[in-house]
């Protein structure tokens, strides 16, 4: 929202809390995978027995593909207003439309 209306005022603040959000949501993506492993090891019976955490990982898993298509769209909108300095630029393989969904899909 700060972007669309041209409310970001320190650009190294805003890059720094960015940058620190995106390594907690990797890291909390890297546990729901393993916590959703973990959890299809278990026999049906015992995952029978807590129905609703399936649905849950399932949950936080659709959340945090969202936070990283909402930052997708951030970096579009940094681009747009040229308010990207060339460091900051995403590596080529990130500009592919099609590598979060891949990768998305691959890991469920």
């Amino acid at each position: 929202q700060q972007l669309k209306g041209g409310g970001v005022k320190d650009l190294n603040d805003f890059f720094k809390n960015r940058n620190g959000m995106l390594e907690r949501i990797n890291d909390a993506q890297q546990k729901l995978f393993s916590q959703k492993a973990a959890w299809q090891q278990l026999t049906p019976e015992e995952r029978a027995a807590q129905p609703e955490i399936a649905g849950l990982i399932q949950k936080n898993l659709d959340l945090i593909m969202k936070v990283v298509l909402l930052d997708r769209e951030n970096e579009k909108l940094l681009l747009q207003n040229k308010l990207v300095p060339a460091s900051h630029l995403p590596p080529a393989g990130r500009q592919n439309p099609n590598l979060v969904a891949q990768r998305y899909k691959s890991n469920h």
